[in-house]
């Protein structure tokens, strides 16, 4: 409920699961109440989406989705984790979605023109040697990796790498992440 005079109001949802903030306005006419769009503001620290490229459920992370192209690849090998920042579950880093030209992940249902950080979790599992692959990656159009090479950045392609970006979602509440790949 909104008193009289009132143009807008927050409100606050807990789960179990995590914290939420709803956020809105709640605009009054001549002829009633109207309300305008709410979108779910996730707290600090909050992940609106974890998916396991390539693969199958691997809790927290949730089985491949939301992506256009690519093929679905998946290694048993031993990924090295040691370096990475908060890494993933081992099984993350040994699926992948991959294409010789590109593919992209859509998230929709994000709060349109809010501020996000795309974390982007990366092994290489098929090339051992530099100048075999090298990764494009843009989101919503802002490129965020130019021929990034794996093997030649970190010495190794079975290594987890965590790479973390600051995204804009567009006019629709939505990240889209292109990635174009290059294989030598």
């Amino acid at each position: 409920t909104v008193a009289a005079g009132n143009t807008s109001a927050t409100f606050s949802i807990t789960s179990t699961a995590a914290a939420f903030t709803m956020t809105g306005a709640i605009l009054a006419s001549y002829n009633g109440i109207r309300t305008m769009p709410f979108y779910l503001v996730p707290a600090t620290g909050t992940y609106m989406y974890r998916i396991n490229c390539g693969g199958d459920d691997e809790s927290p992370f949730v089985a491949d989705t939301n992506y256009s192209g690519g093929v679905a690849f998946g290694v048993t090998s031993s990924i090295d984790l040691t370096g990475a920042s908060n890494p993933a579950p081992m099984a993350v880093y040994q699926s992948q979605r991959t294409d010789p030209t590109s593919f992209t992940y859509s998230f929709p249902g994000l709060m349109p023109g809010g501020a996000y950080t795309v974390r982007l979790h990366f092994a290489e599992l098929v090339y051992t040697t530099s100048g075999q692959r090298a990764i494009t990656a843009a989101i919503n159009g802002v490129s965020v990796l130019t021929g990034f090479d794996i093997v030649a950045a970190f010495g190794s392609g079975l290594k987890a790498i965590v790479e973390n970006f600051n995204a804009t979602a567009d006019a629709t509440g939505t990240l889209t992440v292109v990635f174009t790949s290059s294989v030598g």
